[in-house]
């Protein structure tokens, strides 16, 4: 009895996983709820972009030719 349930915990797990990893569960709600709250004076910001997979390089060039212009 213990077996089968092991095999529905085993498998729970991995549809989560999968859900995980095709960005559809946690993924759209964190960048539409959480993402906008964050600012640069949050330390966790930056670990947290990098794990989004967002382009800091980006936004960074473009802050320092904006800083340039000045």
């Amino acid at each position: 009895m213990t077996l089968q349930r092991h095999k529905i915990l085993g498998f729970a797990f991995l549809v989560l996983g999968m859900l995980v990893y095709d960005d559809t569960l946690f993924g759209p709600t964190f960048r539409r709820e959480i993402m906008p709250r964050m600012t640069h004076a949050n330390p966790c910001t930056l670990c947290c972009m990098f794990f989004c997979g967002v382009d800091l390089e980006i936004s960074d060039k473009s802050r320092l030719w904006n800083q340039q212009e000045d």
